[in-house]
């Protein structure tokens, strides 16, 4: 990734988000990051199996519109 595709702080321009934090969110985030690409997951627990390789992780629930 060159330096015009990252922002002041690092982060990657490209960003990809996942309602759910299971294993298919994970191998997802896991895929992307080797990619340069930030990902959020919105999970449900803080426990879920994609919150400890996504780039950013928002706790809520998939039928609240905050959380979304």
């Amino acid at each position: 990734m060159t330096t015009a595709e990252r922002t002041e702080v690092g982060r990657s321009l490209h960003r990809v988000g996942f309602v759910g934090a299971g294993q298919l969110a994970r191998m997802c985030c896991e895929a992307a990051s080797s990619l340069g690409i930030d990902t959020v997951v919105l999970a449900s627990r803080a426990d879920d199996a994609a919150v400890h390789v996504a780039s950013e992780v928002i706790v809520g629930s998939a039928t609240d519109p905050a959380a979304l």
